[in-house]
């Protein structure tokens, strides 16, 4: 019974209410506990049964992370007539809808930013890359707080775990093309760096309206905050020259601009310790990359032509 759900239709124990958005994978429903009243929840389901396995995925990656800016998944029944997740509802809409309304201040701009690398470097830390960082896949609790959602195109360390339990295979190709740095359409393999690239074009759009374009920064269009056009040019930049994960741009962010110093005088480039060597070397063991000064000469570009990238 995969295919067109309606308003009032019980899945469950939940009775669908609203719908509140629909992706490739399939439709996110707004839906309350048919006997306990005022319970309610976010119900997903796919718009066939092949998708059926894609958001088993989805939903076990996503309960990996316990984190409060990733949108919580609860369970649900997949082997049903009508198969469903269970996820946390978050009624703020999304990033997309709230720049609808124009670029947000440097001061929102910089509670948001925070929001997602700590929900970002929760992900890393447990060898989980998003693989599709956008405005759409970034939810807004009441609170104006950020929430992760949308895994499906997340690439992990446990993928042979996954694809034992699963009967799908981890995709080949991650990312939304305005969204997904040049190198991941030479190599195809999404690394923690192509999670910080994607936050940059975000942290691009929220202060300016758009997705960077060249080498434009938010300074070049008068936005007066010398931290976070510091922490889009590091997340932006080629590979060899960009932070190495989110817990990386993070503390990029906390520590831009001293507390001691005058305002807007910016700190260099924090050393990489011996935890961020650390997190390097888990992250090449599994997902094949590199240390900076070690990556091997780019295989020939096969896939659609890469957006253009600031200069090294």
């Amino acid at each position: 019974m995969v295919g067109e759900a309606k308003a009032g239709e019980r899945i469950g124990e939940y009775v669908l209410h609203e719908r509140l958005g629909q992706g490739g994978g399939g439709t996110v429903w707004k839906a309350e506990h048919a006997w306990i009243p005022g319970r309610w929840a976010a119900l997903k389901l796919p718009h066939e049964p092949e998708l059926v396995g894609w958001l088993q995925r989805e939903g076990l990656i996503q309960s990996r992370l316990d984190h409060p800016g990733v949108v919580r998944v609860y369970g649900g029944n997949l082997e049903g007539p009508r198969p469903y997740v269970v996820m946390e509802l978050v009624e703020g809409g999304d990033l997309r809808k709230l720049l609808a309304n124009g670029p947000l201040p440097p001061a929102r701009a910089r509670a948001l930013s925070r929001g997602i690398l700590e929900a970002l470097a929760a992900a890393h830390r447990q060898g989980i890359v998003h693989g599709d960082l956008k405005p759409e896949n970034v939810l807004l609790a009441a609170d104006g707080s950020p929430k992760l959602t949308d895994f499906g195109l997340a690439r992990t360390a446990f993928e042979r775990e996954l694809e034992h339990s699963l009967a799908v295979t981890s995709p080949q190709l991650s990312g939304t093309l305005r969204y997904a740095p040049p190198e991941l359409f030479e190599r195809g393999r999404p690394t923690p760096r192509t999670d910080v690239y994607s936050f940059g074009v975000l942290l691009f759009e929220v202060l300016v309206g758009r997705t960077p374009q060249g080498l434009e920064s938010p300074q070049d269009h008068g936005v007066a905050a010398a931290d976070l056009d510091a922490l889009f040019r590091r997340c932006y930049a080629p590979e060899s020259r960009r932070a190495a994960d989110a817990a990386e741009a993070l503390a990029l962010l906390k520590n831009a601009v001293s507390p001691r110093a005058p305002r807007g005088r910016l700190i260099s480039k924090p050393p990489r310790g011996a935890k961020t060597q650390e997190r390097a070397g888990f992250f090449a063991r599994w997902f094949g990359g590199a240390p900076d000064g070690e990556r091997t000469q780019p295989a020939a570009q096969s896939g659609p032509a890469a957006p253009p990238g600031p200069a090294a």
